[in-house]
């Protein structure tokens, strides 16, 4: 079953109306902040508003889902004509970095800023069921692998999230595309391995 296109006048809305949210969370409490300020700062009547959201805790929850779900492409696709790791771990690299510097303000505010309280585990639990899918797709012997597969989900999931951060910490001074290239290289040689390849034996 396709996916209904959306209106590109409704996106646009909501689009606005997630950005205004954002950017007020970035500046006052989540709890003092009013649908009046939203819509004051996205330039839209509180008609629309209630068109759209129930609250502002449905903004934020629907935005967040938006944002994310968005973050992985058509991966559902990838996984109907590649079953290779390595292309899906570019594909899945390129498309994150990509996607979080789309949306530079909301990561900030997000994993840096005032964001909500658990916005990391949500994210990682995002991130973990992805992961499962992905190993699901691509018919990996489960039985064989030598720590379990939900350790390697969780660690997976885990470290995107660390150079994600670090990344926004630096102003996110390197591009997606160095970003995508030095995670697979992490990844391929592993971050203990990697530091022991380069280590200075002669000190």
């Amino acid at each position: 079953m396709l996916n209904k296109k959306v209106d590109p006048r409704v996106q646009r809305t909501q689009n606005l109306l997630r950005d205004a949210l954002i950017e007020l969370i970035d500046e006052k409490e989540y709890e003092k902040i009013t649908i009046q300020d939203i819509t004051t700062r996205a330039v839209v009547n509180r008609a629309t508003f209630y068109r759209h959201y129930l609250d502002k805790d449905d903004l934020l929850s629907k935005s967040i889902d938006t944002v994310l779900k968005n973050m992985f492409g058509e991966a559902s696709k990838f996984f109907s004509v590649s079953k290779d790791v390595d292309e899906l771990q570019k594909y899945v690299a390129s498309h994150i970095f990509e996607h979080v510097a789309r949306h530079k303000k909301f990561f900030q505010v997000m994993l840096l800023g005032k964001g909500i309280p658990n916005f990391i585990q949500y994210f990682k639990g995002f991130l973990f069921e992805f992961y499962v899918h992905a190993i699901s797709e691509a018919k990996l012997e489960e039985n064989k692998l030598p720590v379990p597969k939900e350790m390697v989900v969780s660690y997976i999931s885990a470290s995107y999230i660390g150079v994600i951060i670090w990344w926004l910490e630096g102003d996110m001074v390197d591009t997606p595309s160095f970003m995508t290239k030095q995670m697979i290289h992490i990844n391929k040689q592993g971050p203990i391995q990697l530091l022991k390849k380069f280590r200075n034996t002669e000190v």
